[in-house]
């Protein structure tokens, strides 16, 4: 029987996972977060919504302790949190995810293209190439954080690093762009804590 949870343990539940992490933290480098986990977070990530089903990501996964700190390490701006986490998840945003609007027009999906068109929507070309498009792969980075978090496990995510030195160390092709790196580990300890600069709403 599956763990049944009203609406308000539920929610309760969600504030803890996305519980923002204390700043400068520092991992367990003894603790090793399985390659299945993994799999089953990045499962988790990939679930996220994304304009017109475009899955604008692709997800680098280090785990080489060696390769973390000798090559990723120093390209992070040398952050202890990169060279002891568990693993560190190079999010990278697809600048030719429009490619997939093919596998759309071809599927049976509710939002397939005919369907669109019959609704007098306005639709992308499968040949745009709409940049705006690479604000969505964040989406996929919080859903794999939430998933972590679940897990019990501690994640930082950082835009400290350099992309071009990323990309070129690692040869990633000019169709990814690098967003952002996302540590995943056991924290060890921590030396700040968060923060808050309160809410602002605008209601109108």
């Amino acid at each position: 029987m599956g763990l049944q949870l009203n609406e308000i343990d539920r929610f309760n539940l969600l504030k803890q996972l996305v519980k923002k992490p204390d700043v400068f933290q520092q991992y367990d480098p003894t603790v090793k977060v399985p390659r299945e986990e993994l799999e089953d977070l990045i499962d988790v990530a990939i679930q996220a919504p994304s304009s017109w089903e475009k899955q604008h990501w692709k997800f680098l996964i280090f785990e080489d302790p060696k390769v973390k700190e000798e090559q990723l390490y120093p390209i992070a701006g040398s952050q202890p949190y990169i060279r002891d986490a568990s693993a560190v998840v190079a999010v990278l945003g697809d600048r030719q995810a429009y490619e997939h609007m093919k596998q759309v027009e071809n599927s049976s999906n509710v939002y397939s293209l005919e369907r669109i068109q019959g609704e007098q929507l306005s639709i992308p070309s499968v040949e745009q190439k709409d940049t705006k498009d690479l604000a969505t792969p964040p989406l996929a980075a919080i859903q794999f954080m939430m998933g972590a978090a679940a897990r019990g496990y501690d994640t930082y995510p950082t835009l400290h690093f350099d992309s071009t030195q990323l990309s070129e160390t690692f040869n990633i092709p000019n169709q990814f762009v690098p967003v952002m790196l996302i540590a995943v580990g056991k924290r060890k300890e921590s030396s700040g804590t968060t923060f808050s600069n309160g809410v602002i709403n605008e209601w109108l």
